[in-house]
């Protein structure tokens, strides 16, 4: 059986080193993610490679969003060609002006 000494720097050059996740460490070594967790937190850089990855998280999701929404604008939300929209572009027009005639009278 391995020395706990050997599991948490086993587990730090995972994290640290291999840049895997607390779940992977946790799943690839079969400890408890609670344990990979105590382990990293007793680091003394692991707050600042926990930020370093949050930022990165966060611009990534930001590009990916970007990229969704420039995406979505071009091929339109329903995805449906010209024809399709000009016939849901009228129905449109009807029903807005069915529902003002019923307020008004």
């Amino acid at each position: 059986m391995e020395s706990k000494v050997n599991k948490k720097s086993q587990a730090e050059r995972l994290f640290f080193v291999d840049k895997k996740t607390i779940k992977e460490i946790s799943v690839s070594m079969g400890l408890s993610v609670k344990t990979v967790g105590k382990y990293l937190r007793s680091h003394p850089d692991y707050i600042i490679e926990k930020a370093r990855r949050q930022s990165s998280k966060r611009n990534h999701r930001k590009s990916y969003q970007r990229n969704w929404m420039e995406q979505k604008r071009t091929t339109g939300r329903l995805g449906c060609n010209e024809i399709e929209k000009a016939i849901l572009k009228s129905q449109h027009h009807r029903d807005v002006a069915t529902l003002s005639h019923e307020r008004i009278y």
